[in-house]
């Protein structure tokens, strides 16, 4: 795995978001707002969903896919951008804030 992601989602529509890579000083830890689009549980127990973040009042668009064994995929489309391939991660629970 090239990164280890993962994120605390909340109702209120607020996220934190965590991304740790293993170079020194290239993770990701912030928090946004978010949209959920089609989501969807598949009968194995995977499961997808589409995303949309503000960006400076210009979305950013993600698709997720997870894996029963907790491995994501997905893709990120920057405005007006390629869309890029996101992945593979392994998905893990943690801190609300992403402290560890």
């Amino acid at each position: 795995m090239l990164a280890i992601g993962g994120g605390r989602w909340y109702s209120s529509g607020s996220f934190w978001y965590c991304r740790l890579t293993p170079t020194s000083g290239s993770d990701i830890r912030f928090s946004s707002e978010y949209t959920v689009l089609n989501a969807v549980v598949e009968a194995d127990g995977s499961w997808a969903f589409d995303e949309t973040v503000p960006s400076g009042g210009n979305p950013s668009y993600y698709e997720w896919h997870v894996a029963t064994n907790g491995t994501v995929t997905g893709g990120y489309r920057s405005p007006g951008g390629d869309v890029q391939q996101l992945g593979p991660f392994q998905y893990v629970h943690q801190p609300a804030d992403c402290s560890y």
